[in-house]
C-alpha cells in the first residue's frame, strides 16, 4: 500500500487557526499509465516518493470558535464520504485516517 501524508498549515484569520490535508504518495508520472482527474501525479516535496496524488484523501479545519452542534473546533471530511466535528486536531486526523475512501 502507497504511504499517506498530512500537509498541515496555521491560517491567521478571524475564523481559522489550521487545516490539513491527508494525501496518498504516488510514484512519478508514466506517459503509459492511465491516470484518474484523483490519481494523477503532480511533484510535491513533502511526499516520501516526491510524487503524491493529486487529490486529498481527506481534510480538516480547526476553527478559532465553537462551530460544531456540541461546541466542537474541527470539521474533518473524507473523500466520497462524509464530515464530522471533532474537540481536537488529532481527533479529526485520526478519523480520517481511519475512514479514508478511493
Amino acid at each position: 500500500m502507497k504511504e499517506t501524508f498530512w500537509h498541515v498549515w496555521d491560517i491567521d484569520g478571524p475564523l481559522e487557526r489550521s487545516a490539513g490535508r491527508l494525501y496518498l504518495s504516488a510514484e512519478p508520472y508514466d506517459k503509459v499509465r492511465s491516470y484518474t482527474y484523483y490519481s494523477y501525479p503532480v511533484g510535491d516535496d513533502r511526499s516520501p516518493t516526491g510524487w503524491r496524488e493529486q487529490y486529498p484523501l481527506g481534510w480538516y479545519r480547526e476553527y478559532t470558535d465553537p462551530f460544531g452542534p456540541k461546541g466542537e473546533y474541527v470539521y474533518a471530511f473524507v473523500f466520497r464520504g462524509s464530515g464530522r466535528w471533532f474537540h481536537s486536531t488529532q481527533e479529526a486526523r485520526e478519523w480520517v485516517e481511519t475512514n479514508i475512501r478511493r
